[in-house]
C-alpha cells in the first residue's frame, strides 16, 4: 500500500517540509484478498503497533480491505 493524501497537521521548522506522501505500507489482512493493480483502497478494523529498541518499528493488521470502485 502507498500514502497517495497525507493532509496530517506537523510541527515543523522554519522551511522544512514533512509528509508521508508516497511512503510505502506492508498491512497483515487474516484473509486473502484480490486488490487490482493502480486501485484505491481502505483497510477496515485496523491495529497498528510501534516497537523496537528506539520505537522506530511498526506493525499494522486490519481485518479487511475495501477497494474502492474507480470513477468514470
Amino acid at each position: 500500500m502507498v500514502i497517495t493524501t497525507d493532509n496530517t497537521q506537523y510541527h515543523q521548522n522554519e522551511g522544512e517540509v514533512v509528509s508521508n506522501r508516497f511512503e510505502k505500507l506492508s498491512i497483515k489482512v487474516s484473509n486473502d484478498i484480490e486488490i487490482p493493480v493502480n486501485q484505491h483502497v481502505i483497510p477496515t478494523g485496523v491495529v497498528a503497533k510501534v516497537y523496537g529498541d528506539y520505537r522506530n518499528q511498526l506493525s499494522i493488521t486490519a481485518d479487511g480491505i475495501t477497494v474502492i470502485p474507480a470513477k468514470g
